[in-house]
């Protein structure tokens, strides 16, 4: 049956990340948290110089790193590429006085 090997590639990624994804309680991820941020529906030339237009908002992913394992993920949308838009995301996800691993993005530095 052609296609098959597919779907059920794709079925086991999204069990693995509904497992990262949802914890009972929901619990801030803690230690050391990779961040990192991708455009949702904008060419690869225009997320390069971060030049969006209002109907292409920011998917940010944050991952708990524990040595060379993954830990629990959060993921959340903002709007812009502001401080102001990622503050209240990062204050959900990740607990005060976490460790921070960024890919750069200058809003992370902003944020305290």
């Amino acid at each position: 049956m052609p296609g098959r090997g597919k779907y059920k590639t794709a079925w086991t990624g999204l069990h693995k990340l509904r497992r990262a994804t949802v914890r009972s309680g929901r619990d801030r991820l803690l230690g050391t948290v990779e961040m990192d941020e991708v455009s949702i529906g904008c060419e690869a030339e225009c997320a390069a110089g971060r030049k969006l237009g209002a109907s292409q908002p920011w998917v940010v992913v944050a991952v708990e790193r524990e040595g060379q394992r993954l830990g629990g993920v959060r993921l959340g949308l903002v709007a812009d590429d502001s401080a102001a838009s990622l503050k209240p995301l990062v204050q959900a996800a990740v607990q005060p006085r976490t460790t921070a691993r960024t890919g750069g993005w200058p809003s992370y530095g902003r944020l305290g």
